[in-house]
C-alpha cells in the first residue's frame, strides 16, 4: 500500500523547511499538488511507479506554485519524504537535485516521466 502525502504534509514541510508557518497562495493548488502521484483514469493509476509519483508530487509542487515562497525546497522535501514513507530513499547529489529542481522551475523541465527517470537514478535498487 502507498502512502501519499496530503495537503497537511505540505504545510509542514513549509514549516520546517521556511521556519515558520508558510504562507498559502492557492489552497487549490496545495490540494492538487498533493493528489497528483494518487491520480488515477477509469480506475488506472496514471502515475503507476513510486518514481513517478514522486516525480508527479515534485513538478506539481514545483510548477502550480501553492506557496508564496518555497515551493521548489518543498517539492522537493516532499519528493524525498515520499520515498521514505515508502521504503526506499533517494540519493541525489545536491548539485545534481538543484538542476533538476530549477530545470521545472523555470519550466524547461516538467515531463512527469522524465523527471521520474532521473530520480530512479539516484534510488538504491528495489
Amino acid at each position: 500500500m502507498t502512502t501519499f502525502l496530503g495537503a497537511e504534509d505540505l504545510v509542514a514541510i513549509g514549516r520546517a523547511v521556511l521556519g515558520g508557518p508558510p504562507r498559502i497562495r492557492d489552497a487549490g493548488a496545495l490540494v492538487a499538488a498533493a493528489a497528483q502521484p494518487a491520480a488515477t483514469w477509469d480506475g488506472v493509476r496514471l502515475y503507476p511507479t513510486m518514481d513517478d509519483q514522486a516525480a508527479a508530487l515534485l513538478v506539481s509542487v514545483v510548477s502550480n506554485h501553492p506557496f508564496v515562497d518555497g515551493n521548489k525546497r518543498v517539492g522537493w522535501v516532499g519528493a524525498r519524504l515520499f520515498y521514505g514513507l515508502n521504503g526506499s530513499a533517494l540519493h541525489m547529489p545536491e548539485d545534481d537535485a538543484v538542476a533538476l529542481v530549477l530545470a521545472v522551475a523555470d519550466g524547461s523541465v516538467r515531463d512527469v516521466p522524465l523527471v521520474a527517470g532521473a530520480l530512479s537514478r539516484h534510488r538504491p535498487p528495489a
